[in-house]
């Protein structure tokens, strides 16, 4: 018996999952081929930690400054005034302790756009949280817990204050 053809739709499937893998494989080169790459003579970008549909996230350093730095690259010249626009919310919200320091932003015209941050100290909260349920760590107490709250309502509330949430 002849083999049984793909249906239209396990076709669109199987074109779909092979589009995704290479372009993870494709994601995986860049990333690689980014790390050690300096922007301007300025920002080294050291290792990307994330990718999402418009730009990648890097970890790096700022070379003039001597501190390290969250770099974040427009994946597409489209993307730009999105980043602009993300740029501009975090330079009006430079008084704000919990939201991070923006350092730089290329024209929205350049090349490759984009964004460099002060990296801020500290795990993520989710990174917390799976770090209990994984055994890692103790879960937090309720006076470590209400530090966290304190903070957060901290930065909602000068957020507030400037019209932005």
């Amino acid at each position: 018996a002849a083999a049984a053809q793909p249906t239209t739709s396990m076709g669109r499937i199987a074109r779909v999952l092979r589009s995704s893998i290479e372009e993870l494989w494709t994601t995986r080169r860049l990333c690689a081929s980014l790390s050690g790459c300096v922007l301007l003579d300025r920002f080294r970008i050291d290792s990307v930690f994330a990718t999402v549909p418009r730009a990648l996230k890097a970890c790096g350093h700022d070379l003039a400054l001597d501190c390290p730095a969250v770099i974040k690259l427009a994946r597409e010249r489209r993307y730009a005034a999105a980043l602009q626009a993300e740029a501009r919310l975090l330079n009006s919200l430079s008084e704000v302790p919990q939201v991070p320091r923006l350092l730089y932003f290329s024209s929205p015209y350049a090349a490759v756009p984009f964004c460099v941050t002060e990296a801020m100290e500290g795990m993520r909260l989710s990174q917390v949280f799976r770090a209990v349920q994984e055994g890692q760590r103790e879960p937090i107490t309720t006076t470590e817990a209400a530090e966290l709250a304190d903070g957060l309502l901290q930065g909602v509330d000068r957020c507030h204050q400037r019209l932005v949430i």
